[in-house]
């Protein structure tokens, strides 16, 4: 109603978790320092924006931690009766991520 951006809420991604075969075993988090670039995600509805990059940077304990910057922008609506998008709002953050080799595949969510 406001031109935000709407984003479906409990949604079934059961088959999202389908198609993924396994975790993997042995998992070196420096293999992601750099930056990335996302083209193609598990949920087109969420994790599929133009442009959308991730950079990981090692933290002072790089063998278990990384910190991920996030950005996206997705098309910002044009005025009402117009199919023409007016620009882009976009949007940065970021996240720290601990890599728990520690516990079983079972158990960890990632």
């Amino acid at each position: 109603d406001n031109g935000c951006v709407k984003v479906p809420q409990n949604a079934d991604n059961s088959a999202e978790r389908a198609a993924v075969a396994g975790t993997l075993q042995k998992f070196d988090p420096k293999s992601l320092v750099g930056k990335w670039y996302k083209t193609d995600g598990l949920n087109p509805n969420y994790d599929l924006f133009d442009c959308q990059s991730n950079t990981f940077a090692a933290t002072a304990d790089g063998a278990r931690e990384l910190d991920m910057g996030i950005f996206f922008r997705v098309l910002r609506p044009g005025p009402p009766g117009s199919d023409a998008p007016s620009g882009f709002w976009e949007n940065s953050l970021t996240e720290h991520m601990v890599v728990d080799a520690g516990r079983s595949a079972a158990d960890n969510p990632t």
